[in-house]
């Protein structure tokens, strides 16, 4: 009679990194190696991760060395299963890992200019009345702005020493944009839809797309398993507007500014949706 043996697989997790924004929306990932009890490889192993902020499941199979790689994560907090299939018993090993999603506001580790910022920061930055997406640019190192010359209160800004249109501007790795006569405050969008901001400012890399200025990918908010939303009015009338400059008179300006956030499933853990909207009368 041939016996066999069940062989319990030792999950070995090697490196949670950080997640930061990146083209679909993150670019964490986590590396490890299966061995089994007597510490040899074990290849062919499938490797599946789960989380709340997935829609579907991230999939992978360990190499000849039993090492396995899962990219594109975004930053949650996950769980790892092993399977092995070819014995009379599948041996199940689960594991809870966090991929963090606080990458430090500078990057100093690497040779480019990257600036990475949260959306609640960037809305709560105290610089525009309007509360444009883009506001952040204007406490950003390096980076030069002068005011839109339509009196809206958007600002025009330089990096890298270039000119103002040289700029690109990305949601989710895809053109937010066009080719034709391109600003960065002409990309008209509600500050509820942002999640991230990621700039790079100088010593741009090959992976991002050509461009002689500033480098700007914004990630969105996503749905999920739970409805939640967001909704922020901003409000002031030209007689809010002060003159404190003496002689002269000042620029005043109204505001009368909605936004509108709301998410959710449409089927759990299957069809989610996302959508944001912002209505000016400014």
């Amino acid at each position: 009679m041939t016996r066999r043996s069940i062989v319990p697989l030792v999950l070995v997790v090697s490196l949670s990194a950080a997640a930061r924004v990146a083209a679909q929306g993150g670019d964490g990932s986590l590396r490890g190696t299966v061995k089994d009890a007597q510490g040899g490889a074990l290849p062919g192993v499938t490797i599946t991760a789960t989380s709340p902020a997935m829609l579907t499941p991230s999939v992978t199979v360990s190499d000849s060395a039993g090492n396995y790689r899962l990219i594109n994560l975004p930053p949650g907090v996950f769980k790892i299963t092993a399977e092995l299939s070819g014995f009379s018993i599948f041996r199940t090993l689960t594991e809870t890992v966090t991929v963090a999603g606080d990458p430090p506001m500078l990057e100093v580790t690497k040779p480019s200019g990257v600036l990475t910022i949260d959306g609640e920061f960037q809305k709560q930055a105290p610089v525009v009345e309007g509360k444009f997406w883009s506001d952040f640019l204007m406490l950003t190192p390096g980076v030069i702005s002068r005011p839109h010359n339509d009196a809206s209160g958007r600002q025009n800004y330089f990096g890298n020493a270039v000119e103002h249109r040289d700029a690109v501007t990305l949601m989710e790795g895809l053109y937010a944009g066009n080719y034709n006569d391109f600003n960065i405050n002409r990309t008209g969008l509600s500050s509820e839809a942002i999640q991230d901001t990621e700039v790079k400012t100088g010593g741009v890399d090959a992976a991002s797309p050509m461009g002689y200025g500033l480098v700007i990918n914004m990630v969105s908010k996503s749905g999920g398993n739970q409805f939640h939303g967001s909704g922020v009015v901003a409000y002031q009338p030209f007689k809010w507007n002060a003159n404190n400059i003496g002689d002269g008179t000042p620029a005043t300006r109204q505001v009368h500014q909605y936004d509108l956030s709301f998410g959710g499933p449409i089927k759990r853990d299957h069809t989610w949706f996302f959508g944001a909207i912002r209505y000016t009368d400014n």
